[in-house]
Formats: structure tokens, C-alpha cells, sequence
């Protein structure tokens, strides 16, 4: 069933995921315009019907494609939202992931200090649910902001994210591997 038909049938949850899919096709393919289209539509869809997750899931998308632009002041409204309706359904992983990225804004900002609260609280949270994608996540950044010596004169937010769509995999493995290492050696004491 197609999008237009799911608007005529008033199933407006399955129009939700559907628009959110097609606005996720929009951005992968470059058409920044219309996957906005997409998930803003999606966005007032799910506020209407009081479907929590997709309006987190949302805000979340919509704040990581504006931080890609550089428009940190919308990226933080749409992710300070998403963190407040993550907290009030109490979805941890949510919440750090949310933390996880409005602590990118804050280092893409050089406001080192609130990154590292934001990503003190991700990390804590990554740990209390056993989900290590988002421990790496975090530490990275973390580790990242430590070498500022980088080409380009600034920390990299992501240096797994980068080399991996660089398909620098061997690259990938081993900072992973080094982070495995680093928690089975030092276990819940682990910092970054």
C-alpha cells in the first residue's frame, strides 16, 4: 500500500513509518528538500496520534541532518525534544543515543565542557544497558577531541563513523578491537 493510499485508508501509524521511510530514501539520495518534506510530515503525523518513539526517532534524524549542515542552533531544538520525550518514556537507549548527539553539537561548537557532560551521561547510560555500539560511540569522540592535531585542525566527531564510510575497514576493526581490550582489561572501571 502505498503512501498516498495509506492516507485515504487513515492508518496513519503505517503512514507515519512510511513517510519516515520515504524521507530516509530522500536523504540518502541527496534530496535534503524533500526527505525534510518527508519527516516533518511524519513528525506532526506521529505528535497527532501520541506515537512517542516515532516522534523521538524524528527529532533524533531531523537534528543529526541539520548538524551535518552546520545548523547547530535547529539541530539542538530538534534534539533537546527528542531528549525530553526519550527521558518521559524512559528509553535509555534512546537517551544516550540523544546525549550521544547533541554531545557532537556541543565539540562542533568548541563547548568542550558541555560535550563532555552530555557524553559522560551517554556513556553511563551505554554501560547500565550492555549496548556497546553506543560505548564506542562516545568514547571516541572523547579520544578524538584529545588529538587536536588533526589535518584539518579540529577533533573528528566520528572516527570509526568516517573511516568506516571511507571503507577503511581494517581500520575500523582494529579501533575496536582496542576498545574491547580496553574494557575487558579495566571491565566497569572503564573511562575514555
Amino acid at each position: 500500500m502505498g503512501t498516498i493510499t495509506r492516507r485515504q485508508a487513515g492508518d496513519r501509524e503505517r503512514l507515519c513509518e512510511t513517510l519516515v521511510n520515504c524521507g530516509t530514501v530522500a536523504y540518502t539520495r541527496g534530496d535534503y528538500a524533500q526527505g525534510d518534506r518527508y519527516s516533518l510530515e511524519a513528525l506532526k503525523i506521529a505528535r497527532q496520534i501520541g506515537y512517542s518513539h516515532a516522534v523521538t526517532v524524528l527529532l533524533g534524524n531531523l537534528g543529526e541532518i541539520a548538524t551535518d549542515r552546520g545548523e547547530y542552533v535547529q539541530a539542538a531544538t530538534y534534539l533537546q525534544e527528542a531528549l525530553e520525550v526519550a527521558r518521559r518514556m524512559e528509553h535509555r537507549d534512546l537517551i544516550s543515543s540523544t546525549l550521544d548527539n547533541l554531545g557532537r553539537i556541543a565539540m562542533e561548537q568548541g563547548y568542550h565542557e558541555q560535550a563532555e557532560a552530555y557524553l559522560q551521561e551517554a556513556l553511563e547510560i551505554a554501560r547500565q544497558i550492555g549496548r556497546h555500539r553506543l560505548l564506542c560511540r562516545p568514547y571516541s569522540i572523547r579520544a578524538w577531541r584529545a588529538d587536536s592535531s588533526s589535518s584539518r585542525g579540529r577533533a573528528c566527531p566520528r572516527p570509526g563513523m568516517v573511516l568506516f564510510l571511507q571503507r577503511d575497514y581494517k581500520s575500523v576493526i582494529i579501533i575496536l578491537q582496542e576498545i574491547k581490550a580496553r574494557i575487558a582489561v579495566q571491565g566497569s572501571s572503564f573511562t575514555y
